[in-house]
């Protein structure tokens, strides 16, 4: 592809839509695939940078090969609520649009930009490869304080295991574990927070030994 051109629609928390349209990329370099365009402008207020919670791209038409196409009719699925979950950008930030991964051209960083493996920091968001690669960019502070908020090893099972029990995490998988062993102490003993909570405190001053 040598050339795109999308529609981009911000979304505020308001849930406010405001239309950027006919913005043009062209490619910079065909071997990271790195692609350019021009700067535009959104009308809003000073400082309502803030405020924006989304931001959605519908490809209107692409170059290849010297020949440009028209893109109509196509379906274009919201991931909002899945991929690009509260939970996620929880975890990874606000600019989270998916996991980590080793391509062809590079590294992709949870920013979504593709690095060259000559870089160790994302060149973007900062993120720095090795910290990636093991995961440890989690907000391990944020789960614990949800957790701390919980009234039972029960609920805290529960929640770590709806929100993250899909996140290829060793850490994750370790509390996972912890709570269940205590959940199931807690049908026969009765309520068991504190223990959970020093299991799970355990768990995470082993990361920094």
């Amino acid at each position: 592809m040598d050339a795109f051109r999308v529609k981009a629609e911000f979304i505020t928390i308001f849930d406010e839509k405001l239309p950027v349209e006919k913005i043009s990329l062209i490619v910079n370099n065909k071997d990271s695939v790195n692609f350019i365009t021009e700067p535009y402008e959104i009308q809003m207020h000073k400082n309502e940078i803030k405020l924006i919670k989304a931001v959605k791209i519908y490809v209107e038409s692409y170059v290849q090969n010297g020949k440009a196409y028209s893109v109509t009719g196509m379906n274009y699925e919201d991931i909002n609520e899945d991929t690009l979950s509260a939970a996620h950008k929880e975890l990874f930030g606000q600019e989270y649009v998916g996991e980590y991964a080793e391509v062809e051209a590079g590294w992709r960083c949870v920013c979504g930009k593709i690095n060259t493996y000559d870089e160790e920091s994302c060149s973007i968001c900062g993120r720095k490869r090795s910290d990636l690669k093991r995961n440890n960019t989690m907000d391990y502070a944020g789960i614990l304080k949800t957790l701390e908020e919980k009234n039972s090893a029960r609920e805290m099972k529960e929640w770590l295991a709806e929100n993250y029990q899909n996140v290829n995490n060793e850490v994750v998988f370790k509390m996972l574990k912890e709570l269940e062993k205590i959940a199931d102490f807690e049908k026969m003993y009765g309520n068991a927070k504190t223990t959970a909570l020093n299991k799970i405190r355990k768990v995470l001053d082993e990361i920094d030994a």
